[in-house]
């Protein structure tokens, strides 16, 4: 149901958390793994947006506002109640269309 390139964004998005030693994996990751992703990129910028600036900003937020787990200490960043929504909500609108598969777009 969620196609590959998504697949690799949201597996992008929890290995960012988990580098950072962040303690959960929030809509922010979502949307930090998805600027690599081209049809999410893409839409971002017809809409005006700054993908590269966009990533930027989140770097930033990832380093002064969520909390770390201390190093030495074996962790696996836990999904946020927001990650699960965006996901839920993507899948749903994709069976509402009749789609066969959730894409970057989906999500966004």
């Amino acid at each position: 149901m969620i196609n590959a390139k998504l697949e690799i964004a949201l597996v992008r998005a929890i290995r960012e958390a988990k580098i950072r030693r962040h303690e959960h994996v929030t809509v922010e990751h979502i949307l930090y793994g998805l600027l690599d992703d081209e049809l999410a990129a893409r839409a971002i910028a017809v809409c005006g947006g700054d993908p590269e600036g966009m990533k930027k900003r989140l770097e930033d937020f990832f380093a002064s506002n969520l909390p770390m787990v201390k190093e030495g200490i074996a962790h696996d960043p836990i999904q946020t109640l927001g990650f699960n929504r965006v996901l839920q909500r993507a899948i749903a609108h994709v069976q509402s269309c009749g789609k066969k598969e959730v894409d970057a777009g989906d999500v966004l």
